[in-house]
């Protein structure tokens, strides 16, 4: 498999060791339930040896201390899905690079990265307390410290032989490498499946995806989507609905089983791979990740703020609406609803609704592989937009092959907005910077 250029990096027991016990003020939280990254040092020329026997591998001296140096780092984190701050995007950054780091690494000498996933309650409760109480146990009652503050679930990165299967990794390895990183006197029992998940990892890089169609709420995901797919030359997964498939976890580097799963729907090597999901652009961590797929481009859908509001909140946040939407749900508004969309300039509630800071981060990561498509041009000029749009994604249409309709449109009355001019004149003021 061809990954990403490779970066030798040193990641060593003393690292991992920094970031679970040590010094968290200088390394950027990851949320308390998931262990921190690990940072790196870059070392070049580090040569991996092979071995013929999974054991032999890993354990003998010099390989193992190659092998756990590019190994420890976190494959998960917690990144807030609406945090408005640039520092949290180079958090973001951070995580994300520091996980591609070991990986690259590791793959190109030609070796395998897994996740391992363990629980830390599941695995050493039932026997870590009963440590220390033994004058005969040296060491003991320190390692029991060292157990108990660790992250309640750890996601690990470790490379490993290729000639390594799963159970070897789970039976063999696992224990040694935990007990070498936590300085045991004691060897550790083999996990069980509900204690620790053992899974191969993969890269960004190896979904085969062409063309990612995006929106801002309510601009006109779907009917670009609809649109798209009726051109013969164009699949799109799911179906063409909405596809969440890089919303399932937190992972900075995703499974080779999901990329398997992923990559196994596409009927035909020669159509453009899309995907449609009307959130992909607001997701730090989805978006980052997705800028690895070096082929990707993305169609992004705007439209004018007001509009945008007025049927967000007629969708998520007004009591008993006028014109209630067929898919609305009670379910929808778990924190209450409101009469008027005066509601809006309440404290922090219209900051969910500004979107430049995201949109500016997305001409960052993909620069020319991205199209803004506004929404009043698809209205206005719908086979024009199209036939350009056909063009930046390399697909040629007939007109006779398509329909351009409209969807998800709900005319009439929403909400209040158009109603209190007042405040239209003042949301204009306060949104003055979203205009795209």
């Amino acid at each position: 498999m061809s990954f990403i250029k490779p970066i030798p990096v040193f990641i060593g027991p003393a690292a991992f060791f920094h970031a679970h016990f040590g010094n968290r003020d200088k390394v950027p939280s990851t949320g308390s339930d998931v262990v921190e990254v690990v940072p790196c040092v870059i070392l070049p020329g580090l040569t991996m040896v092979s071995a013929e026997k999974c054991r032999d591998a890993f354990f003998e001296p010099a390989n193992f201390e190659i092998l756990s140096s590019v190994s420890g780092g976190s494959t998960i984190a917690k990144i807030d899905y609406w945090e408005h701050t640039s520092e949290m995007d180079i958090h973001a950054a951070y995580v994300l690079n520091m996980s591609e780091l070991s990986a690259s690494y590791c793959w190109s000498q030609g070796f395998k990265y897994w996740e391992l996933a363990l629980n830390r309650n599941l695995y050493f409760d039932s026997w870590i307390h009963e440590l220390g109480t033994s004058v005969e146990c040296e060491g003991c009652a320190e390692l029991r410290k060292r157990v108990e503050e660790l992250a309640i679930k750890v996601f690990i990165g470790l490379c490993v032989p290729e000639i390594c299967s799963e159970t070897e990794i789970r039976e063999e390895v696992s224990p040694g490498y935990l007990m070498n990183v936590l300085n045991s006197p004691i060897p550790f029992p083999v996990p069980g499946e509900p204690q620790l998940d053992v899974t191969e990892l993969s890269h960004w890089s190896q979904f085969q995806l062409d063309l990612i169609i995006a929106g801002l709420d309510n601009c006109g995901t779907t009917s670009l989507g609809r649109w798209l797919q009726q051109v013969q030359s164009i699949e799109l997964s799911n179906l063409g609905e909405e596809d969440d498939f890089f919303f399932r976890n937190d992972r900075l580097l995703p499974f080779r089983s999901e990329v398997e799963e992923f990559n196994s729907q596409w009927k035909s090597r020669q159509t453009l791979k899309a995907l449609r999901h009307p959130n992909l652009w607001a997701h730090l961590r989805v978006r980052m990740a997705l800028a690895r797929i070096p082929q990707l481009k993305v169609l992004l859908v705007v439209c004018d703020p007001l509009s945008r509001i007025d049927k967000a909140f007629w969708w998520y946040h007004i009591c008993d609406p006028p014109l209630p939407h067929p898919e609305i749900a009670p379910l929808v508004r778990p924190k209450g609803c409101f009469e008027s969309i005066s509601s809006v300039l309440e404290p922090s509630f219209l900051d969910r609704f500004k979107v430049q800071r995201h949109v500016e981060h997305l001409k960052q990561l993909y620069q020319h592989r991205l199209r803004v498509v506004h929404q009043a041009y698809m209205r206005e000029s719908a086979w024009d937009t199209f036939v350009q749009i056909a063009g930046w994604i390399g697909v040629s249409v007939v007109s006779a092959e398509v329909r351009l309709g409209r969807h998800n449109h709900r005319p009439g009355h929403r909400t209040d907005l158009c109603r209190n001019s007042t405040l239209v004149n003042l949301l204009k003021v306060l949104l003055s910077s979203e205009q795209l």
